[in-house]
């Protein structure tokens, strides 16, 4: 029994401090920029997007390496890195909607097992919610580009 329960820790401590490494460059990046540290931050964010990952993490990234751009003065870079984190938000708002269109024909099928899928539902519905969030903040770091390239009237 003991044997299953060292087992058990390992595990555990494996899963754990395996977390905290899956994204090192991406975890970096923010912090540099956090401290406004643009030079390294953008070093770091670069190759996070080298990275494996979901489309969120790629969607993080970016965001975050527009930041990084912005904030070191390279306004074309930081338009460009957040046009892409806008497309990969449009194509999981439109892959959340088909999955939710599918929840719904489902409830209508199978009305023994609704409750799962309302949930399931509502799920998906906060994930939207966080994403349209996340392209509210794009659009509006985009804005502030603009108006720092305008010339002053």
């Amino acid at each position: 029994m003991r044997i299953y329960f060292l087992i058990f820790i390992a595990l555990i401590f494996f899963i754990v401090s395996g977390c905290g490494l899956a994204a090192p460059h991406l975890q970096r990046g923010k912090q540099y920029l956090d401290n406004s540290n643009y030079e390294k931050a953008v070093r770091e964010l670069e190759k996070a997007s080298n990275e494996s990952g979901d489309i969120h993490y790629y969607i993080d990234t970016y965001q975050h390496l527009g930041r990084a751009y912005d904030g070191q003065g390279q306004p074309l870079k930081a338009v460009s890195v957040y046009r892409t984190a806008i497309q990969m938000i449009h194509l999981e708002l439109r892959e959340i909607s088909g999955r939710r269109l599918q929840l719904r024909k489902d409830m209508i099928r199978t009305p023994g097992n609704v409750r799962a899928l309302q949930q399931e539902d509502m799920l998906l519905a906060k994930e939207n919610l966080k994403l349209e969030r996340e392209l509210d903040d794009i659009k509006g770091r985009l804005e502030q580009i603009k108006k720092k390239q305008r010339p002053q009237e």
